[in-house]
C-alpha cells in the first residue's frame, strides 16, 4: 500500500505539471519571471533508485533534477 501511495503521489506531480505546461504561454503569463542561479548538490541513491527516477522523470517529460524542484517546491 506505501508503494502504491508513492505511485500516486507521482501521478498526481506528473498531471500538474502536464496542465501546467499546457496553461503557460508568453500571452498568459505577462510578468517577467525571475530566473534563481541553479546549483549543483549530490544525491545518493541505489542503482534501483536512479532507474526508478529517470524513468518517473521521463514519464512526466522532466529531467530528474527538475521533477526532484518540482516535488520540493509544491510539497508545502
Amino acid at each position: 500500500m506505501k508503494n502504491n501511495m508513492k505511485v500516486n503521489s507521482f501521478d498526481k506531480i506528473q498531471e500538474e505539471h502536464n496542465n501546467s505546461r499546457k496553461k503557460q504561454t508568453k500571452f498568459n503569463n505577462p510578468q517577467k519571471k525571475i530566473k534563481e542561479r541553479k546549483e549543483q548538490m549530490s544525491i545518493v541513491l541505489t542503482p534501483a533508485n536512479k532507474i526508478q527516477l529517470r524513468a518517473i522523470a521521463d514519464n512526466a517529460g522532466m529531467s530528474a533534477s527538475e521533477l526532484i524542484a518540482y516535488w520540493i517546491e509544491n510539497s508545502s
